[in-house]
């Protein structure tokens, strides 16, 4: 699976409070800013591998200050899907999941730095192309961990892509695998 679409931070430096204040704390590009690439693994486990970019202006409050900068991610995750289980509702598609990241943050933060991340998210289907909503708070593994200016929460939402496999049965008990092989038989015993 692959996708593309937009990257939400919310990294006021107040982690656990003010959670949906999106007009003074989220931050996000007009243009696409977060990139996926999935591989199913097997038993609903699927491996993910993310980029984000966010650009913020001074406008809105980044570490408990109106400052300027950017900031890059990418997270390696393990994702555990639902969708085989809901056997009514083929187009929706929950899951949870875990991994690691590293951050680098500049202007209002604390430069580059790993995270610790959680997350819940959908996949809502069309045939093989979804849009996906995911959450990720990101605990920053500097000191203090609890209390650090580098946990912060993102938020995406992505156009998504799935490969489809057929898996074929070439067994080769039922013909011969190559056609020059074949010897057509004009009566009599067979050759």
């Amino acid at each position: 699976m692959v996708g593309a679409g937009w990257s939400f931070l919310d990294n006021d430096g107040r982690p656990y409070s003010h959670i949906f204040n999106f007009r003074e704390t989220w931050v996000a590009n007009f243009y696409p800013s977060h990139l996926i690439v999935d591989r199913y693994l097997k038993h609903d486990i699927s491996l993910e591998l993310d980029l984000s970019f966010n650009h913020f202006n001074g406008r809105k409050m980044i570490n408990l200050a109106y400052t300027g900068g950017m900031q890059l991610s990418t997270d390696l995750h393990a994702r555990f899907g639902f969708y085989r289980y809901l056997k009514t509702a083929k187009w929706l598609d929950p899951y949870l999941g875990f991994g690691v990241g590293l951050t680098y943050s500049k202007g209002g933060g604390t430069g580059f730095y790993p995270t610790a991340n959680a997350f819940v998210g959908v996949n809502f289907w069309m045939k093989d192309v979804g849009i996906r909503l995911q959450g990720t708070p990101k605990l920053g593994l500097t000191p203090p961990i609890y209390r650090s200016g580098s946990n912060y929460i993102q938020y995406t939402a992505a156009v998504v892509y799935r490969f489809q496999t057929t898996k074929k049965n070439n067994s080769g008990f039922d013909k011969p695998r190559y056609k020059w092989t074949r010897k057509k038989n004009h009566g009599g015993s067979p050759k």
